[in-house]
């Protein structure tokens, strides 16, 4: 009787695991809408604001001015607070920003909003990472955390070809205000039904006992680290064109070289996020498979300088071998999954939250640098040819200011060839 009685408490828990995490997923999920939905309302945004192209780029990217500096910071919070009370946060704070974004007036208003979603944005994924930690055993984290990951890239395929529709239908102020009611539901669900640990506390881990290490010092000895930085310059440069391309540009490149409209540029670009979801576990999988590191980053880095600098710059592609083309940006941009693998073998474990947060910020640097620098790009263009408005800017234009996403993949090769040392996937750690 007393084992049936276990065994039954066992596998609610087990359901109970399930339902926390992918309460936590589906805020990840909303939160990588919120990320990109920039990029299906390029323009109806630029016109009803009155704004130019730079304009509209500094309120992309000012959702990354709170985004990045929040990763290093985000893991502290979960860790004194708590996922429950840091995630409804979060969510609260995502849904603000939304709503602030759908009933602005301007740029500045604007911006706010997208200031405030990257604000919670910031602790999605790494509230993902605690809750799995704490909620399913050590050999089960690597597939959960896939699972969580391709959650992020089906939340680019929804946003930029579903949200595209509804745009076209009622209007980009109407799509992003319902957003903003989801992500309040969202707040109270995770408040309600989110607890910070398993119950039945197998999962929990011991306290390290002995250690007086102040969060400065183990930030100051993964930076002393010279892997750091050159771990944390290939997963810039190697999810920068995600983030300039597929994020936000390659929507208006696609209508301008192709002649789509934005919901069919919005479709196309699918195949991107579609290539990321699959490359990353994949990767991960080949690379602990071979037990090797730096072949495989070099390898999809090298892959996506070509398949970028074909897609910008050779003429007549197929629309067919276009998603073939986009997919494979995609699976190159992958790479930056296994940034962390390298990351967790070349640092202590007492160093490895720390590292992942400092690599984590880099990762999304992009984001903040070089999406305000293409939109500045292409104001210069605009200017010396005195243009007006995204409408009027050629093809040529956005290759000179996209040109920036081969190089990206170009540098990412530099850095895996140059400065990762390779691991054999075992720590490495003096």
């Amino acid at each position: 009787m007393d084992t049936s009685q276990q065994h039954a408490q066992t596998s609610k828990v087990g359901l109970l695991s399930y339902f926390v995490v992918a309460l936590a997923t589906i805020f990840y999920f909303y939160v990588f809408i919120l990320q990109v939905s920039t990029a299906v309302m390029v323009k109806p945004l630029s016109n009803d604001l009155a704004i130019d192209a730079a304009g509209v780029s500094f309120i992309f990217s000012a959702y990354f001015i709170t985004y990045t500096p929040m990763q290093i910071y985000a893991g502290l919070l979960f860790d004194r607070y708590g996922p429950r009370r840091v995630l409804a946060l979060a969510t609260g704070l995502c849904a603000l920003g939304a709503l602030v974004l759908g009933l602005s007036t301007g740029m500045v208003s604007a911006s706010i909003g997208r200031l405030l979603s990257g604000a919670g944005s910031a602790c999605s994924f790494i509230g993902v990472l605690v809750l799995i930690a704490r909620w399913f055993r050590p050999n089960q984290f690597a597939l959960a955390a896939g699972v969580a990951q391709f959650m992020c890239s089906d939340g680019a395929i929804v946003c930029e070809g579903q949200l595209a529709q509804n745009i076209h239908r009622v209007g980009w102020r109407t799509s992003i205000n319902g957003l903003a009611v989801i992500g309040f539901l969202l707040m109270f669900l995770i408040w309600f039904y989110i607890r910070d640990d398993d119950p039945q506390a197998v999962n929990h881990p011991k306290k390290a006992e002995g250690t007086s290490e102040t969060e400065m010092q183990r930030l100051k000895a993964v930076l002393c680290k010279k892997q750091t930085w050159w771990v944390a310059l290939y997963g810039f440069a190697i999810w920068a064109p995600i983030v300039v391309f597929a994020g936000f540009w390659g929507i208006e490149y696609l209508k301008q070289d192709y002649g789509f409209s934005t919901i069919a540029a919005g479709q196309s670009l699918a195949w991107m996020w579609l290539g990321v979801g699959l490359g990353s576990p994949f990767l991960g999988w080949l690379s602990d498979r071979i037990a090797l590191r730096r072949m495989p980053l070099a390898l999809v880095a090298l892959t996506g300088a070509a398949s970028s600098f074909f897609l910008l710059f050779v003429n007549g592609i197929a629309f067919a071998e276009l998603d073939v083309v986009l997919f494979i940006m995609g699976f190159a941009a992958s790479g930056q999954s296994a940034c962390f693998a390298v990351v967790r073998e070349n640092h202590k474990h007492e160093h490895v939250g720390t590292a992942a947060g400092v690599t984590n910020f880099a990762v999304v640097a992009g984001g903040l640098i070089l999406t305000p620098l293409i939109g500045m790009i292409l104001r210069h263009y605009a200017y010396t040819h005195s243009l007006r408005g995204l409408s009027h800017l050629s093809v040529g234009a956005y290759q000179q200011a996209l040109v920036i996403v081969p190089i990206c993949y170009v540098l990412a090769f530099f850095a895996a060839i140059v400065g990762i040392k390779e691991t054999h996937a075992r720590s490495v750690v003096d």
